[in-house]
């Protein structure tokens, strides 16, 4: 399949954007699918039914309850769960009735470890599928933030913050990291997520007795090997001991684009490391601030296929691999800036976004860039798209009619509002929601306001 094809059919599909919540739709009517809303909050219990007025205390309660469809949201607070995880997901949705796990408030829900007391924030169990991870924040981990087990697919994480995974003096074999798949794991979307100070503590950081050199190279941001992945919109930083991407054998099918990438490993080459045999691998329109010697690295050099770098900004080269070769069978680049500075606002402070000189503004690859950037912001702003995880340019207050919620964003919690009035029509003329101007609320105006998010048409104005 060509990379644009692939790219279209999977980030704009309903699943990518997470739009199949509540609603099945037909040709010439509509069924409303009836689904539950539950809420978790600090102060709850796991005796109440989990309404809004008496929300469940723990995550694993409302993942022991949800079924297709259903909501599950995150009140402010810190969470907890035993040695192994904070909680276990595993009650799949459907392909028009996905489930979802959000915070409240984005990054208000905290998934906390306890100093490496827990060893992971929420496992994936085998086989889970269509659910959505939205706006939440683990910490303080001892192996994983997300861990996917076998056969996961049709995940969305989206503006989730992982930070702070397996900081603590070992010798481990066992890769600590934010995100982990496995090879039968498909159809992944990482979308705007926030990664960093992943991975085990350095002799620099007073681990004295190490035994190894694994605090080099073992620990990374994501850590995938399935099929279908899409990795868009993401800002990696400080991953001081492996890499923020590392692909394993069996990696298929990828699109890395429009991720901003900053601080070198200064032990390793590279940001992304492409390791073992790898096809159809595209990282483009991403922005490499200050990896060491490269953007990528390939280890080993053999076994690659389809593999595409290009519309890339790196402060280096674009490419090293194992053995010092220059080139590799399979592999493609163009159209990348070398030794070029991106000029963000002060990534010295973590601001990554793109100064008015940049040169990232309007010259990304407009057939694979996304129709958001990581805040949300819609592309392009300026003509053109940007490169690297946000746009240049400053966003209407309110984008558009299809903004049913007022928050300046139009996403699918637009959607979710949009079937509320829907479901309540009959109360009165519509004040908001009449995107077709027909002064009714109804499926035709749910139609159009799924082909604004998942790119396929405008909003109105």
């Amino acid at each position: 399949m060509a990379f644009a094809t692939f790219f279209r059919q999977q980030f704009f599909s309903s699943a990518a954007r997470s739009l199949g919540a509540l609603v099945v739709l037909s040709v010439g009517s509509a069924q409303f699918l009836t689904a539950a809303t539950y809420y978790v909050a600090p102060n709850g219990s796991d005796s109440a039914n989990g309404s809004s007025s008496a929300p469940f205390r723990n995550i694993q309660r409302a993942a022991d309850v949800v079924s297709p469809g259903d909501t599950v949201i995150i009140r402010n607070g810190t969470y907890t769960g035993g040695s192994e995880a904070v909680a276990e997901i595993g009650r799949s949705g459907s392909s028009s009735q996905w489930i979802t796990f959000k915070a409240e408030n984005q990054w208000g829900a905290i998934l906390d470890g306890r100093n490496n007391a827990t060893r992971h924030g929420l496992i994936l169990e085998s086989g889970l599928g269509y659910v959505r991870f939205e706006g939440l924040q683990i910490q303080g981990t001892e192996g994983g933030g997300f861990s996917a087990s076998e056969n996961t697919h049709d995940i969305l994480y989206y503006r989730n913050l992982v930070h702070h995974i397996g900081r603590n003096c070992t010798d481990t074999e066992g890769g600590q990291v934010g995100f982990r798949d496995k090879e039968t794991s498909s159809r992944m979307v990482y979308d705007s997520n926030v990664l960093h100070t992943i991975g085990r503590l350095r002799p620099s950081e007073g681990c004295n007795n190490l035994s190894t050199d694994n605090y080099k190279n073992h620990d990374h941001g994501l850590y995938l090997r399935g099929s279908n992945l899409i990795v868009i919109n993401n800002v990696f930083y400080n991953m001081r001991s492996g890499w923020a991407i590392q692909s394993a054998q069996g990696a298929d099918n990828w699109v890395v684009a429009n991720n901003t990438f900053a601080f070198p490993n200064p032990d390793r080459e590279g940001h992304i490391v492409l390791w073992e045999d790898n096809a159809n691998i595209v990282i483009a329109n991403n922005i490499f601030y200050e990896p060491r010697v490269a953007a990528v690295y390939l280890n080993p050099c053999s076994g690659k296929s389809g593999v595409v770098m290009r519309n890339n900004i790196s402060t280096v080269d674009m490419m090293a691999a194992s053995g010092g070769s220059s080139s590799c069978s399979g592999v493609t680049l163009a159209n990348n800036r070398l030794s070029t500075n991106p000029a963000m606002v002060n990534p010295a402070q973590f601001n990554f976004k793109l100064s008015a000189t940049s040169p990232a503004i309007n010259q990304a690859d407009a057939a694979i860039s996304p129709s958001l950037d990581h805040d949300g912001k819609p592309r392009p702003q300026n003509g053109g798209f940007d490169i690297g995880a946000f746009e240049f340019g400053t966003a209407p207050t309110v984008i558009s009619q299809c903004d049913v919620n007022n928050d300046s964003v139009v996403n699918v919690a637009d959607v979710q509002s949009l079937i509320n009035l829907i479901l309540q029509a009959g109360n009165g003329p519509p004040t908001v929601g009449d995107l077709t101007g027909d002064g009714v609320v109804n499926v035709s105006d749910l139609q159009t306001l799924v082909n604004a998010v998942i790119g396929v048409s405008s909003c109105p104005s």
